[in-house]
């Protein structure tokens, strides 16, 4: 019963996380982007934050399906 409770609260902030990504990435694709882009390094910093953030949440997935399959 926990771990079920503890996965499902991980893939609530996974999908949390995701969401926030495709928002910065939109962000960062508006027509006048390339202006934003250049002069706004918080989403600079938060694209590299979401790129890490996905690898690491790749691997916990992956993590949490090998253990579920155990």
């Amino acid at each position: 019963m926990k771990s079920s409770c503890l996965k499902s609260s991980m893939l609530l902030v996974i999908l949390l996380f995701a969401e926030y990504c495709s928002q910065i990435e939109a962000q960062k694709c508006q027509p006048s982007g390339k202006v934003v882009w250049e002069r706004n390094s918080h989403l600079r910093r938060m694209t590299r934050i979401c790129f890490r953030g996905k690898v690491l949440l790749n691997l916990q997935i992956y993590s949490i399906i090998n253990w579920t399959v155990r």
